[in-house]
C-alpha cells in the first residue's frame, strides 16, 4: 500500500466537504438522500481512518529504525527514539527507566557502532499495531528474531559471562522473543514509550534448543535494573505467554 500523505488526507476531506456544501438543488440531484450532515460525518469518518493509517506506518518505521540501529550498535540514536520517560523492560532482568537509563543500558551491551569481529542482528518482525482512539497512544506486538556473537567473546562484555563461551574462541547465538510496547505521539512524532521484551529461546548456534536453551537471552547486560520486571516469564523450555494487547481480530 503507497503511503497516505497529510495533505492527500487534507484534499479527500476537502472534496467532500465541498460537495457537501453544493446548492442544495445540486447536492439533491446528484446526492439525493444525502444531506450536509452525513457528508460532513463521512469525512470526518475517512479522515480519522487515514490518520490512523498514517500513525500505524510511522510506529511500523520507529520500531524498524531502532531494529536497524540495534544492528549496529548506534546506541545514541536508538535512545533518542524514545520519549523522555520511555523505559526498556526485559523479562528476565528487570526495567531501565528514562531516555537517559535507556540509553546506558544499551550502551552496557558493547562499544558504540560497528566492532570488527561482533555480530548483532536484531530482526523486527509480523506487527500488529493498535492506535487509541485519542490518536495519542498506541501498542505494537512484534516478533524478535536474533542473531550475534563475537570471534572473541572476551572483548564483549554482553556475552562475557554466556555459558559456553571462552576467550579467543568464536562465540554465537541465536534467538526469539516477543516485543510488546507502548508508544506515544509526542508534537507530532511518534516515540516508544516502553519498549518491553519477553525472550522465547535463546541458543548457541552450534548446539541448537534441543542441546542447549539459556535461561537468560543475550546479549546480557551486568547493569542493575532501575525495578523488577513487571511480570513473570519463562523461556524455553517453559511455556510462558507474553499478554496479547490486541482483541481477537473476528471476534468482538
Amino acid at each position: 500500500m503507497s503511503k497516505t500523505t497529510p495533505c492527500s488526507i487534507q484534499w479527500i476531506t476537502g472534496f467532500l466537504l465541498a460537495a457537501a456544501m453544493l446548492p442544495p438543488g445540486a447536492a439533491q440531484e446528484n446526492n439525493p438522500g444525502i444531506s450536509l450532515g452525513e457528508l460532513q460525518h463521512e469525512a470526518a469518518t475517512i479522515e480519522q481512518r487515514l490518520q490512523r493509517q498514517e500513525d500505524i506506518n510511522a510506529i511500523e518505521n520507529l520500531q524498524r529504525s531502532y531494529g536497524y540501529f540495534y544492528d549496529k550498535a548506534l546506541w545514541r540514536e536508538a535512545a533518542d527514539l524514545f520519549s523522555a520517560d520511555g523505559s526498556i523492560e526485559i523479562a528476565d532482568h528487570g526495567n531501565f527507566i528514562g531516555r537517559e537509563r535507556v540509553l546506558a543500558y544499551l550502551q552496557s551491551l558493547g562499544q558504540e557502532g560497528p566492532q570488527y569481529g561482533r555480530l548483532l542482528e536484531h530482526l523486527l518482525l509480523q506487527p500488529v499495531i493498535t492506535v487509541a482512539e485519542d490518536g495519542g497512544t498506541a501498542r505494537g506486538r512484534w516478533h524478535l528474531l536474533s542473531q550475534g556473537g563475537a570471534l572473541d567473546p572476551a572483548s564483549d562484555p554482553s556475552l562475557a559471562s554466556a555459558a559456553g563461551a571462552e576467550p579467543g574462541k568464536p562465540f554465537g547465538y541465536v534467538g526469539t522473543g516477543i516485543y510488546e510496547n507502548e508508544y506515544v505521539k509526542e508534537d507530532g512524532v511518534w516515540k516508544i514509550q516502553t519498549l518491553r521484551l519477553y525472550p522465547r529461546m535463546t541458543t548457541r548456534d552450534s548446539e541448537g534448543w534441543a542441546k542447549s536453551a539459556y535461561p537468560r537471552s543475550l546479549p546480557a547486560t551486568g547493569l542493575a535494573p532501575d525495578a523488577a520486571a513487571t511480570s513473570e516469564h519463562s523461556p524455553y523450555p517453559g511455556t510462558s505467554v507474553p499478554p496479547v494487547h490486541y482483541p481477537h481480530p473476528t471476534k468482538n
